[in-house]
């Protein structure tokens, strides 16, 4: 199961034992990790929206776990947008590409734009 599909379910349906979706151990053992990463980034997505300017960017090298936290702020951020708080999402996007992340700052952006279509 890819990083993408492991955050969609872990943004649709919080906790994977509920769902009994069908996958072998060490795959169910890294989506709990990556649901444990989810949980941590709650705080952290809070804190990117109040303070964009601020809010700690990623610059340490390239990991697995590295790369599960980017793929859930992303998502997270999508699941929280609003107009209201856009320019901060935004504006934290914008460090994220300046950081190398360009690829998530997209990703999270085209979640935007696809939730958006769908409220239409």
């Amino acid at each position: 199961m890819s990083y993408v599909d492991q955050a969609f379910v872990a943004y649709r349906y919080p906790t994977i034992d509920s769902l009994q979706y069908p996958m072998d151990e060490g795959t169910r053992a890294e989506h709990q990790a990556f649901l444990r990463a989810v949980q941590e980034c709650d705080t952290l997505i809070d804190d990117i929206v109040a303070n964009p300017t601020t809010a700690s960017v990623y610059t340490r090298p390239s990991s697995s776990q590295l790369v599960a936290r980017l793929y859930t702020i992303a998502y997270g951020l999508a699941e929280r947008h609003t107009k209201s708080n856009e320019q901060s999402i935004f504006t934290y996007l914008t460090r994220l590409m300046d950081a190398g992340y360009a690829e998530f700052a997209a990703l999270c952006a085209r979640l935007i734009k696809q939730q958006e279509n769908e409220s239409r």
